[in-house]
This record gives structure tokens, C-alpha cells and sequence, in this order.
């Protein structure tokens, strides 16, 4: 958001659990609340990256997760699709299980947990609606109010509260894709 308006965008930002003056309290789960929103603001383009996405909190509550995670995220799809707004859709790298990398658009899933396959659900909702595109990643990144919230600052929080040496390898490389320039680890 903040390089959207420094681009001088128009955009909206939403939030449910963690809002900020910034950032509008919308409720996914909530299809008439959702489109109220679409309708009013009139995006061209949504990018949606809410979830669930603590694997453990997926497990303990796994309703919850699913309501956010694919019932939301279809929604979300739908109205965008029957409002002609092109929608990109937040994944996951956890729809596969790891064992054979690289991984491509077309490789074969087969997550690992719930969460992956919340994701995976999610991936296959958004895809049934035109104008959609699924974005796979192996992790977001950004302000955290707790070291716990993601997996990079879970795991320093590990490394910064044990005597235990540990080895971590990035395998990384630069690729040109039309203009833009990827780093892919």
C-alpha cells in the first residue's frame, strides 16, 4: 500500500483483527459487507492475501480457517468476477509437500497440512472465475507485532533464544521475466 500511494495509486486497504487508521475493517466471511465495498470503491484490481496462515491455528480451529481461507476466498473470486475486477490471489508454497523441487504453474500438489491445503482449496475457487491469477509464494514478509506471526521471524526467534548452531542455505537467482527483473530463492 505504502508504494502504491508513493506511485500516487488509488487503493484501499482492509483489515479484520489488525486495522489501523489506514486500514478498513472489512470482514471477508461477510459476502454482503464484501461486495458493499467493491461496489463503492470500484477497484480495477484486488490483490487478496488475508488468511489464516499459522499453521498451528489452522489445526487447532480448523472451521475457522476454512471459512477465511476458502469459503471467503471464493466469495471474494466471484464478486469480483460478476464485477469485472481482475483479482490476484495470495497462495502458498505449502500447496506442495517438498519433495520435488523445482516446482512449476503445472506441477502436481499434495499439501502437507491443512494450511496447504486450505491454500490449495483457495487456488482451485479462484481459478473457476475469469479474470483471476494465483500467485504462489513461499512467504510474505512486512511489520509484525509479534516475532511468532511469520516464518522468517520464527525462526529468528529461535536462532536469537538458542546456544544451537544452525545452517541455513538460500539457493537464489536472478531471472528476467518481460521487464521485470525476480529474485527467486
Amino acid at each position: 500500500m505504502r508504494r502504491f500511494r508513493q506511485e500516487k495509486w488509488q487503493n484501499l486497504g482492509l483489515a479484520f483483527s489488525r486495522t489501523r487508521e489506514d486500514l478498513l475493517r472489512v470482514d471477508l466471511r461477510d459476502r454482503a459487507e464484501v461486495e458493499k465495498v467493491l461496489v463503492d470503491f470500484r477497484p480495477t484490481v484486488v490483490v487478496h492475501a488475508a488468511a489464516e496462515r499459522r499453521p498451528d491455528e489452522v489445526e487447532r480451529n480448523p472451521e475457522a480457517a476454512l471459512a477465511l481461507n476458502v469459503t471467503a476466498t471464493e466469495t471474494l473470486a466471484e464478486l469480483c468476477s460478476k464485477h469485472g475486477i481482475f483479482l490476484i490471489y495470495m497462495s502458498s508454497d505449502y500447496v506442495f509437500d517438498g519433495r520435488n523441487p523445482p516446482y512449476f504453474p503445472n506441477s502436481p500438489t499434495n499439501p502437507p497440512n491443512t494450511y496447504g491445503q486450505n491454500k490449495k482449496d483457495g487456488e482451485t475457487a479462484v481459478l473457476k472465475h475469469a479474470g483471476t491469477v494465483v500467485l504462489r509464494v513461499p512467504m510474505l514478509y512486512g511489520p509484525v507485532e509479534q516475532l511468532g506471526e511469520t516464518s522468517v521471524t520464527t525462526v529468528f526467534s529461535l536462532v536469537l533464544n538458542s546456544d544451537k548452531q544452525s545452517k541455513v542455505r538460500l539457493l537464489c537467482e536472478w531471472k528476467r521475466v518481460t521487464t521485470l527483473e525476480v529474485l527467486i530463492c
